[in-house]
C-alpha cells in the first residue's frame, strides 16, 4: 500500500487524511485499524461469497510504531543482520494482526471454505532491514529485491505442512481466484492457476518468468549510489536467471540453485545458454509490446554535464591555487605543493571524462513499437559481441 500519511491517529498529512478513517482515537495504530476494519467486513458479509484485499501499508517507510513494542526490541541484543528496532516491532505488529484477522475467520466457522495468502510485493528495503541469503533489496533486480513469502492457507484443497517449490508470481493470483470460483481464466493470460501447477505427478512444461523494469530507481539515501535501479529485464526458467540492462547492454547469469546469493556471473562460461535466454527475454519484450528504454535522455545528459563541469572547474581552480601558492613561497615549480596539484588534477579529469559519456534513457513512444520489431533481429546479432567484449 505504500507509505500512509500517518501511522497514527489522526491519519493525515498535510491535509491529506486517508478515506474512510475520520474517527478515532489519539494514540490509535493504523496497523490495527485497518485489520479492525477488514474483521468488521468479514463480519458483515460472512453469508456470502467475499473477497478481502487487505493491503497494510507497514512495514513501508516513515518507520513508526507503538512505543511499547519499540521499547521491547531497544532492550534486545542487536543482531549481525537485523539491527533496526522500530522495523522489528512493526512486523511484529504486522504479524499479530494477520493473526487476528486469521482468528477472526475461524471463529465465524469460515476457515475451511475460505482461501487466506499472505504475500508481500517486494523485498525488505535496504536502509531498514537486511535481506541475508539474498543478494539485494526493494527496488533491486536481485533475488532480495524480486523473492518475496507466499504463504497459502485453504484446508479443502492444501493440506498443511505443505512446502511447494514451484516458483509463482503475481500474475497468477489472477486466473488462480477465477478458477477456484468456478470461472473459466482467458486464454492468453500471463498467469496460470498456482493449484494446477502445485498438483505433484502431473506432465507440465516448465515455464519461465519475466521482469520488467524500464526505468530508474533512486537510491537509498546515505548508501552512497545514485540509483538502485537502473532500466533491466530479466528471464527466470528453471534454475537459471539472465538480467539485462539496457545502459551498457550487458548481462549477468545466475544459477539459483548453486548460487543463491548471485556472488557468479556465469554469462561468460555458459555463452550458449545465455543467448538462449537472452534470445527468449527479448521476443517476450517484442510479443508483449513492452516499453523499451532505447534513446538517450538529453535533458539528463545537459543536467550531468552541468554537474561535472562545474565539479571539474572547481576542482582545477582549487589546483591552480595549490600550485601558485607553492610556487610564491619556494620559487621553484618542483615541490610538494607542484605534486599535491598533480594528483588534484586526477579526480577532475576524471570528471570530465565521466560526465561526456554518462547517460541514461527514456523510454519510446507507441509509434515505435514497429522500429523496435525491425531492431530486434539486430539486438540478437549484437549478443556476440556482447558476450565477448564482457
Amino acid at each position: 500500500a505504500g507509505s500512509p500519511y500517518s501511522y497514527f491517529y489522526p491519519y493525515c498529512r498535510k491535509q491529506k487524511c486517508h478515506l474512510g478513517l475520520d474517527e478515532g482515537s489519539e494514540g490509535e495504530y493504523l496497523t490495527d485499524r485497518l485489520t479492525s476494519e477488514a474483521i468488521k467486513f468479514v463480519e458483515q458479509t460472512k453469508d456470502k461469497p467475499f473477497f478481502l484485499y487487505m493491503a497494510h501499508h507497514a512495514v513501508h517507510t516513515p518507520l513508526k510504531a507503538p512505543q511499547t513494542l519499540v521499547d521491547k526490541y531497544q532492550k534486545k541484543t542487536k543482531g549481525k543482520y537485523q539491527t533496526n528496532a522500530i522495523y522489528a516491532a512493526m512486523v511484529e505488529n504486522l504479524d499479530w494482526n494477520v493473526g487476528r484477522l486469521c482468528h477472526a475467520i475461524d471463529s465465524l466457522g469460515l476457515s475451511e471454505n475460505t482461501l487466506i495468502v499472505f504475500y508481500s510485493d517486494n523485498g525488505g528495503a535496504a536502509a531498514a532491514t537486511n535481506n541475508f541469503r539474498l543478494r539485494g533489496a526493494k527496488g533491486m533486480p536481485y533475488e532480495g529485491g524480486i523473492r518475496v513469502p507466499l504463504i497459502m492457507k485453504y484446508p479443502r484443497k492444501i493440506k498443511a505442512g505443505t512446502v511447494v517449490s514451484e516458483p509463482v508470481t503475481g500474475v497468477d493470483f489472477y486466473p488462480t481466484l477465477v478458477a477456484l470460483t468456478g470461472g473459466i481464466p482467458d486464454n492468453g493470460l500471463d498467469g496460470e492457476n498456482i493449484f494446477d501447477r502445485m498438483k505433484k505427478g502431473t506432465s507440465k512444461v516448465q515455464r519461465a518468468l519475466f521482469w520488467h523494469f524500464p526505468a530508474y530507481l533512486e537510491g537509498y539515501q546515505g548508501l552512497g549510489k545514485d540509483f538502485r535501479a537502473t532500466p533491466y529485464s530479466i528471464i527466470r526458467s528453471g534454475d537459471w536467471k539472465l538480467i539485462y540492462y539496457y545502459e551498457d547492454k550487458s548481462m549477468e547469469l545466475f544459477n539459483l540453485k548453486n548460487d543463491r546469493m548471485e556472488r557468479n556471473n556465469l554469462v561468460n562460461l555458459q555463452p550458449t545458454l545465455a543467448k538462449e535466454l537472452y534470445t527468449r527475454l527479448m521476443k517476450w519484450l517484442i510479443d508483449t509490446r513492452a516499453d523499451i528504454p532505447t534513446e538517450l535522455n538529453p535533458a539528463y545528459i545537459k543536467a550531468k554535464k552541468q554537474k561535472y563541469l562545474l565539479g571539474a572547474v572547481v576542482e582545477f581552480a582549487i589546483v591552480i591555487a595549490i600550485f601558485v601558492t607553492g610556487y610564491i613561497q619556494t620559487g621553484s615549480r618542483l615541490n610538494l605543493l607542484t605534486v599535491v596539484a598533480v594528483v588534484g588534477c586526477l579526480p577532475a579529469a576524471k570528471m570530465l571524462v565521466e560526465f561526456i559519456t554518462m547517460a541514461p534513457y527514456k523510454s519510446i513512444e507507441e509509434a515505435k513499437y514497429q522500429e523496435l520489431e525491425e531492431k530486434a533481429p539486430l539486438i540478437l546479432k549484437a549478443y556476440d559481441m556482447i558476450i565477448t567484449s564482457s
